[in-house]
């Protein structure tokens, strides 16, 4: 850019006003202006953000001039609260406390000038220059815009040509600048593009115009050589590029192997104020791992099942083939298997795969691992989860007493529910009885679910007269050591039978005349048959003096005793009660 002093209307000031401020004149004037303005009522918002780099004086007289860039954010605000402004070359946040009259959001950046200091402004966070864009009307000859019309506006760094306003009111973007600039004498290389980035591939191009700015035809030689794997070619070498035309350099990225860094510089040399035209050009040809279906859950699975396998898919959606680790992994008690091979191609997908072996109650979790060397980050993981469930098994009675029952006839049925109150379904087996006792039914399936139960029937049939025990076995997966265990017991008794009815009895007592200085907390009743070594105890209350025992087995005798029990034992028993015979 030159200083702009034509005046208006493609100049805002005239060369009169640069002149020293010793000798009369304001001492100011621009190489580059572009002023956006942002006017919302409705969002009550009202100002402007303006870009300038210009020429003055820091004080009266020679030796003072100096050159700086400007960056002027000026905003009337309604609403208190964080405004965020955005511009093409940065973004800052001011904080409103209140409103009032005046602007109230105000901020100048100065490049600070140093006289005689010219240099300063090229890296002083305004470049590249904001332009008017292709959009018609063109600027004047020699000029980026017409100082006064508001125009779209490109060379904004990542395409950023806009200002924005982000506060409490809403959002306010603003795309046209007022510009003026006007170009060096000369020729001056416009180009579409100030940077090419090829991205991940294995091949690619990118056409680019040069246009001619300025106010001469400009000359530009063929591309210089470049580094490995760029090309590039010209029409801009076939002769001057006339003021206002353009010619095309298309730039190409071609290569087999991996790279995960490919940088070379587009250079040709021109007669424009630089001396060339140079474009930096970047590519990348690498693999690229991708997973999809994470994370895996496996759900509730019984403690020492293997549940199916969980699949996630691993795709290199890179340009080359994939380097693949032999194996996957995943931590205890997950395990890993995965049929992706040693290398992946473009384009290619494999499944790995986990599975999961409860090894005990309760929620576990894992990492599936997934080795891709050949990919940037090296591995990828995938969370596992899973919950380790057990059944229980559960008795509606220990033992079962049939009482006494006629040699060589069969007792009544007794049943035993089996319930499985654990989280789990429970394998369940034959049920099977010892001694004098058989199953006489069952109806308890191979498994039973959750909270499921079954029945199995007891019958006792003695061979003689006299006491006869046995054992009830009911066999599942839950109990220790494999079964869940019923004690049985009858008598064969000549007074016995079938259809014998129960028989109750009453105990009573008095409390101990001593307590062992600890007030009684409980009594424990003992029944005993006579004949019998089985005692069966009922505990009840420190206030009862009384327990009546029911379904004595008729024509059976039985003796009693008691305990009291404090905080300090249980006391001696009572006297043994005479014996007592149930009819």
């Amino acid at each position: 850019m030159q200083l702009c002093l034509d005046g208006p209307p493609s100049c805002l000031v005239g060369r009169a006003d640069l002149i020293d401020p010793a000798m009369g004149g304001d001492g100011e004037a621009f190489y580059y202006n572009a002023n956006a303005e942002l006017v919302d009522p409705a969002k009550g918002i009202n100002g402007f953000v303006l870009l300038a780099t210009e020429a003055a004086y820091l004080a009266p007289g020679p030796g003072h001039e100096v050159t700086f860039n400007r960056t002027r954010i000026k905003l009337e605000v309604s609403t208190p609260g964080a405004y965020t402004v955005t511009w093409p070359f940065g973004t800052k946040t001011f904080n409103v406390a209140a409103v009032g009259p005046g602007p109230e959001i105000i901020d100048t950046q100065d490049l600070t000038p140093i006289p005689g200091n010219f240099e300063g402004p090229m890296s002083g966070g305004l470049g590249p220059f904001l332009r008017w864009d292709a959009t018609l009307p063109a600027p004047p000859t020699g000029f980026i815009g017409d100082a006064s019309t508001p125009h779209t506006v490109t060379g904004g760094p990542a395409g950023a040509n806009f200002v924005r306003v982000q506060g409490p009111t809403g959002v306010l973007t603003q795309t046209k600048f007022v510009v003026q600039g006007k170009l060096q004498d000369g020729p001056q290389a416009s180009i579409s593009e100030s940077a090419v980035d090829f991205g991940n591939t294995v091949s690619a191009s990118r056409a680019m115009t040069v246009t001619n700015i300025g106010n001469r035809p400009m000359t530009v030689a063929a591309p210089s050589a470049l580094g490995t794997g760029f090309s590039a070619t010209s029409t801009c070498s076939a002769g001057p590029v006339a003021v206002g035309a353009a010619c095309t350099v298309t730039v190409g990225y071609a290569t087999s192997a991996a790279n995960a860094n490919a940088n070379a510089t587009l250079t040709m040399v021109a007669n424009t104020p630089t001396g060339a035209i140079s474009v930096p050009l970047h590519a990348t040809t690498l693999p690229v791992a991708s997973v999809a279906g994470g994370p895996l859950a496996f759900g509730d699975n019984k403690v020492g099942s293997t549940s199916g396998p969980r699949a996630v898919t691993l795709t290199n959606t890179g340009v080359v083939p994939m380097t693949v680790g032999a194996t996957a992994t995943a931590t205890a008690p997950f395990t890993a298997s995965q049929d992706c091979g040693v290398s992946l191609a473009s384009g290619a997908s494999c499944t790995v795969s986990a599975a999961y072996t409860a090894a005990a109650r309760g929620a576990q979790s894992g990492i599936l691992t997934i080795a891709h060397p050949g990919a940037s980050a090296g591995s990828a993981s995938v969370a596992l989860a899973g919950s380790g469930t057990t059944p229980n098994a559960t008795l509606s009675r220990a033992s079962v007493e049939f009482g006494d029952v006629r040699p060589r006839t069969t007792s009544l049925r007794k049943t035993v529910l089996l319930r499985n109150t654990g989280d789990a379904v429970m394998a369940v087996g034959a049920a099977s009885a010892t001694g004098l006792f058989a199953v006489a039914g069952s109806d308890c399936p191979a498994t039973l679910a959750t909270a499921a139960f079954c029945n199995v029937a007891v019958t006792f049939r003695p061979a003689a007269l006299g006491d006869a025990v046995g054992t009830l076995r009911l066999p599942n997966d839950a109990s220790p050591g494999g079964g869940a265990l019923v004690a049985l017991h009858g008598a064969g008794s000549a007074t016995g039978g079938r259809r014998g009815g129960p028989v109750t009895a009453t105990i009573r007592w008095r409390p101990p005349l001593h307590n062992g200085g600890a007030a009684i907390t409980r009594f424990k009743v003992s029944i005993r048959r006579v004949g019998s070594t089985r005692v069966v105890t009922r505990a009840v209350s420190a206030r009862a003096r009384s327990l009546t025992v029911k379904n004595l087995v008729r024509g059976a005798r039985y003796q009693f005793y008691v305990h009291a029990v404090n905080i300090r034992g249980t006391s001696r028993r009572s006297a043994l009660s005479h014996q007592v015979l149930a009819r």
